[in-house]
This record gives C-alpha cells, structure tokens and sequence, in this order.
C-alpha cells in the first residue's frame, strides 16, 4: 500500500515552472538602400569615400626642375569593400627620372576604417583624407629593452574642390626593398602642381627638387 501511494503521488506534474514562451524571432533589419549607378557628381563632397565595391585617388603627373631635368610621378590609393570583411586599403607610389634613366616604385596595403580621417561639414563629406601608415621599422623610439616600435613615415593625399595635398616617402625596409629612397611632397590647386620635395637616393646619384608642373 506504501508503495503504491508513492507512485499514485508521482503521478503529477514533474515541472515546477510553466513552459517559457517561445517569441517569434524579430525580422532582420532593412539595409539602407545604395542608390544605383551612376549618381550625379558634386564636388566636394564626392571628392571623399563612398559606400561601393572600389573607389580609388589616382594621381599621375610629369615634373620639371629648374635645371630642365624631367620626372614623372604616380600616387594611388585605392579603397575596397567585400560584404561583411573589413574595408581594405593598397597604395603605389613611383618616381620616373627621366634624366637619370631610373624607375622606382613601392607599394602599401593596410586594414581598417582608421586610413580615411576625410572630414564633414554638419554630417556630410566635405573633400577626403587618407594615411597609410608606414612599416615599423626596426629601431624603437626610445633607448632600452623596453623601447616601442617607431613606425615609418605616412602615405598620405588630402584636399577637396580641387585644392589637394599629395605626401609620400619610403621607410627603410621600403627603400631597401625598392632599392632607392625616394619620395615626393606635392600641392595641387586648379590643375596645377608644385613640387615642394622629390628625393631619389641610389648609389652614386641624389637630388632634391622644387618645380613647377
């Protein structure tokens, strides 16, 4: 009789609490819709980043020095975009010494929405600024066991409605890889360029430059 009144008692519910309720799962959110190509251009708040595949700042031009001697130069970052991966930034640089009969060129990449500083004006693009930052070179910043890392120097284009800065030079590991130490500082307005600073460093041969395009 004990035993059969302990399984008549195990005869109801085992659950001391009522089932949760299950909700119904929220419907994922509507992306922003990305107007179709081609827009309309308005400068400068197209001169920045846009939300697209592949963007790119390409710059190409011809120098000349006081002395005559010609150079042609090349400086391009390009931006791209992959679904859910992180944007992705690669740049070239190239110095032509048309005179000295030398070509030399490097190239960068880097990861991450840190490259574009581009300002805005009341939460609109208003022109573009991009830095790539250079290799870490070997030697730190300070002296001792514990000394950081100095990083090499910026690759870096920035302006908007035509006023544009252009900045580029190589870091040790660069220029060694290259084979020359070479760099240029450009200021670009209204179609027309000046050369603040082109520097090509190879055995036997160098020059600094200011020049008119």
């Amino acid at each position: 009789m004990l035993v059969a009144g302990l399984v008549a008692g195990c005869g109801g519910p085992i659950l001391a609490n009522a089932p949760a309720v299950q909700r119904a799962p929220e419907p994922p959110a509507t992306p922003a819709p990305i107007p179709h190509d081609p827009q309309p251009i308005a400068f400068p708040a197209d001169d920045g980043p846009h939300d697209r595949l592949t963007e790119w700042w390409y710059y190409t031009g011809h120098l000349r020095d006081e002395a005559g001697d010609w150079y042609g130069f090349e400086f391009v970052v390009f931006r791209a975009e992959r679904g859910g991966f992180p944007v992705t930034w690669a740049s070239h640089l190239a110095l032509t010494d048309e005179t000295g009969g030398a070509f030399h060129y490097a190239q960068r990449s880097e990861i991450g929405p840190q490259v574009d500083r581009s300002p805005t004006d009341d939460g609109q693009p208003a022109g573009f600024d991009l830095s790539l930052a250079g290799p870490v070179a070997g030697a730190g910043t300070t002296s001792g066991p514990s000394a950081a890392p100095a990083p090499g120097p910026a690759w870096a284009m920035s302006g908007g409605g035509g006023h544009d800065h252009l900045s580029a030079s190589l870091g040790p590991a660069e220029a060694t890889r290259a084979g020359a130490s070479f760099g240029l500082d450009l200021t670009l307005s209204g179609g027309a360029a000046v050369l603040q600073a082109a520097r090509t460093t190879t055995p036997g041969r160098g020059c600094r430059r200011r020049a008119p395009w």
